[in-house]
């Protein structure tokens, strides 16, 4: 069965395929709108596909998926830090590289902590043994 997502960029694709073609005819064959066009329809065709093969994402039963999400983990202020390193690197474009260096190094330190530290809460449900994977990894 095609699911509902699949479905929507499959449509994509056949629309962006007729006005491919009707653009190479009535406009220009050889003009970047074309190819433009016929990319939209490659794009399109690759992420239905996608979206086919995964079954549009749906893994879990209604209650898993409440039970999955009933535990909220602990706060964490890196996703501020990595909010203030895109800051950074905004500013950074704006005025002087330095500024952007140092976004840039701000935006990869704070993604790699916090994606350890979303990882290493759902590593196991005991909190001494997710302190120690965290400790770990990031040693």
């Amino acid at each position: 069965m095609i699911t509902p997502g699949s479905k929507y960029f499959f449509g994509l694709t056949g629309l962006s395929l007729i006005a491919a073609i009707l653009y190479m005819v009535l406009v220009n064959p050889s003009d970047l709108g074309a190819v433009a066009l016929f990319g939209l329809a490659s794009c399109g065709a690759v992420i239905g596909a996608m979206a086919l093969f995964t079954r549009d994402g749906d893994v879990y039963t209604d209650e898993e998926a409440v039970a999955a999400n009933a535990v909220a983990g602990p706060p964490s202020f890196w996703p501020i830090v990595f909010a203030l390193g895109a800051a950074l690197v905004l500013t950074g474009l704006a005025t002087v590289p330095v500024v952007f260096i140092l976004g840039i190094g701000v935006l990869f330190g704070a993604g790699l902590e916090w994606t350890i530290q979303n990882w290493s809460q759902r590593a196991s449900a005991d909190t001494a043994f997710n302190s120690f994977v965290r400790e770990r990894a990031i040693g």
